[in-house]
């Protein structure tokens, strides 16, 4: 059994053990179960709940498949990745795919009718122009007798630019059809474009 002496050379040691051990800024096995007791002890500290998470594999959307603002941005969302892989290679945003087709099909348009067709401002109208211009796809003829309108034509290199943007277009539309058939995507476009017709009447 050990004396007095050693018993109070023991507490001596421990002690000096723990203020190294403070000294590099780690605890001792004795002031880590002293730190856990007095944690536990504290007034008014609530315990933790636990929450299990939902096992639910599947997400209800009926909420939001009633929306039609909603349904018809997440069916444009589901088709742009398919636009964007197909453009890539034009390096055209559908703003100038679009100008580009109507031009191709209407040439000698003025601006203010692709303007108004396609719903574009004047102001972005004309700096999508000057893009097109600028690539050499697109030309503006004066019309004559009226100096504040212009007459919008391709280029021989924008008709050859066009002619297979829109063979890449139509490859994409065809992955497109498949989704519903071809007698349910012409149903689809049929309301589509009298649902877009309406809401500019």
């Amino acid at each position: 059994m050990p004396s007095q002496s050693s018993t109070v050379h023991y507490d001596r040691m421990e002690l000096s053990t723990a203020r190294i051990a403070i000294d590099f800024g780690e605890e001792t096995q004795s002031m880590q179960e002293a730190k856990k007791t007095s944690t536990r002890n504290l007034p008014g500290k609530a315990p933790t709940p636990t929450v299990k998470p939902k096992s639910r594999t599947t997400v209800n959307m009926d909420a939001l498949q009633k929306s039609v603002g909603y349904s018809l941005r997440r069916a444009q969302l589901s088709t742009y990745d398919l636009f964007s892989a197909a453009m890539e290679p034009f390096d055209v945003r559908p703003s100038q795919f679009a100008v580009l087709v109507l031009i191709r099909s209407n040439p000698g348009l003025t601006q203010s009718s692709i303007c108004a067709a396609l719903g574009i401002q004047k102001t972005n109208f004309v700096a999508l122009l000057d893009k097109l211009e600028d690539r050499g796809l697109t030309v503006r003829r004066k019309v004559g007798g009226d100096r504040r309108s212009s007459a919008l034509h391709l280029t021989p290199t924008g008709e050859t630019f066009v002619v297979n943007m829109e063979a890449a277009h139509d490859a994409m539309e065809k992955k497109l059809t498949k989704r519903l058939g071809a007698p349910r995507t012409r149903e689809l476009l049929a309301t589509l474009n009298k649902f877009a017709t309406r809401g500019h009447a």
